[in-house]
């Protein structure tokens, strides 16, 4: 009799203490990522709030010298021509984001025509114009998302912490220096991107526990960091910044090199960062 006790005891459904410990387990393996879900709820908000605002789409001409530059510059490139004419803003690197943009969304028959050809053939190019730099500002406002992502990631490898991640990313979120470049073209946010992302995988790379993570992680610092020079200039002062990080830490791969070997690697990244 004991037996068929037991047995109907084990054939119970999960109460509600088994369900609530079941969901306590799920949130704190899943933290990080909820966080995150969160935190593009949170960005996506502030893109609405930015684009729902009276007069965005009518008032595209408002910014007008950066933001008709890049797109035309973006359509010549698209078209092969923007070498034989005069680029007046700097960034090589967002306008041929801009234009690989512009050419998926012309594939998706969002735009029509991704081309310089087609824009100067229009009898209203001032108008037709519109179409290509309110698309470059949803392109902004992708850029604006992942910087606040980046930046969650980036806190969270810092302090080891989800929430103290989740706080600098909000900060980050809804600081004026970088939402402001949701509506607007320009090269400080995507150069801010790159830059963050150099610091990210170098940071990576200091607290990897082998040597394979150790240079991928190396690698992808390096490359990202002349993009975020060439985007623009303003990022030159993470070329001193960005190697100070190999000496931060203890027991990484870069403490255990041998007797002038970290010397060599820091010439190495120099060197590398440089290219």
């Amino acid at each position: 009799m004991f037996r068929e006790h037991t047995a109907k005891n084990e054939n119970r459904p999960e109460t509600f203490g088994d369900s609530k410990t079941r969901w306590a387990f799920f949130l704190s393996r899943n933290t990080g990522l909820l966080l995150g879900l969160a935190l593009i709820v949170l960005a996506s908000g502030v893109i609405g709030f930015a684009f729902s605002r009276p007069g965005v789409f009518a008032c595209y001409w408002r910014t007008e010298d950066c933001d008709f530059c890049y797109a035309v510059a973006a359509l010549r490139f698209a078209d092969g021509t923007m070498s034989s004419g005069f680029i007046e803003h700097p960034g090589y690197p967002l306008i041929q984001l801009m234009s690989w943009f512009y050419k998926i969304l012309s594939r998706l028959r969002v735009l029509d025509g991704a081309s310089y050809a087609v824009l100067a053939a229009d009898p209203d190019p001032l108008l037709r114009i519109k179409a290509y730099v309110t698309a470059a500002w949803f392109l902004s406002a992708l850029i604006y998302l992942a910087i606040v992502l980046l930046v969650y990631q980036f806190a969270r490898l810092l302090a080891g912490s989800n929430v103290v991640g989740f706080a600098f990313a909000i900060i980050a979120a809804v600081s004026p220096s970088i939402w402001q470049f949701i509506l607007i073209i320009r090269p400080e946010s995507l150069s801010a991107l790159f830059g963050f992302a150099s610091m990210f995988f170098i940071f990576k790379a200091v607290r990897s526990s082998d040597y394979r993570a150790y240079f991928l992680f190396f690698l992808t610092s390096s490359i990202f960091l002349p993009l975020a020079i060439l985007t623009k200039f303003d990022a030159l002062p993470l070329l001193g910044i960005v190697p100070l990080a190999l000496l931060i830490g203890k027991d990484v791969p870069a403490s255990r090199l041998p007797p002038g070997g970290l010397r060599l690697a820091l010439i190495l990244l120099l060197a590398a960062n440089l290219w």
